[in-house]
């Protein structure tokens, strides 16, 4: 497995969606994706806020195409939130085009002028990937490296057979809604008993909820 960041211009169909919040927040960096649901039109994930300083977290409220459900945490003019997105219509079919095997990861960052998506997977889908973007957007800066965790990363809480096992349940899909892989296949997959996964997956879940949710 490899971790490609691509940099990229942001095109001016997303300029304009994010042109409304981008007086108010510096930055949106992704902290951990949860999940993508092309045909409902529909994006979840764990993400940074980096306010412009005078603003809060509620200045964004009421925008009808992204909710932020929950806020885990507050540190100065950083809001760590539980946000999902509504994709607009325009965007789903060329969306389609990017349902890949991959793995969205850190450093992912959005802002007003500057686009840094990072990814995790098999080097034939990250070229393909790679490829799609080229297709539509300019690419300013592309880096390929081996897959690793780093300390900033919410998965660092977990240990090497949890997290090894938490990435392969993400990636074969055991974590969507209807699962397309279920405990036993899995186990095969990861080369363990079923019920050392379940137990994996059990601890890895709680430690990601106290590492997300520490100090409520």
């Amino acid at each position: 497995m490899r971790k490609l960041t691509v940099e990229i211009e942001p095109i001016e169909a997303l300029k304009d969606r994010f042109r409304e919040i981008y007086d108010k927040v510096e930055s949106i960096e992704l902290v951990e994706f949860l999940r993508l649901d092309v045909e409902r039109g529909m994006k979840v994930a764990v993400v940074d806020y980096h306010m412009v300083e005078g603003f809060h977290i509620d200045d964004i409220e009421g925008l009808d195409w992204m909710d932020n459900l929950v806020v885990l945490k507050e540190e100065d003019d950083v809001f760590t939130c539980l946000m999902k997105v509504r994709i607009p219509h325009e965007f789903r079919d060329m969306l389609r085009n990017f349902d890949l095997d991959l793995i969205w990861d850190a450093p992912t960052v959005f802002s007003e002028d500057r686009m840094l998506i990072t990814v995790m997977g098999e080097e034939d889908q990250l070229r393909e990937l790679l490829d799609l973007l080229k297709q539509f957007v300019e690419i300013r800066s592309v880096s390929f490296r081996p897959a690793s965790f780093e300390p900033r990363d919410v998965l660092a809480c977990l240990t090497d057979k949890q997290r090894e096992i938490m990435v392969a349940a993400m990636k074969h899909g055991y974590f969507e809604y209807p699962k397309r892989i279920n405990s036993e296949e899995l186990a095969h997959k990861v080369g363990v008993s079923k019920s050392t996964v379940v137990e994996h997956l059990r601890k890895a879940e709680g430690r990601l909820m106290e590492n997300l949710l520490a100090g409520y």
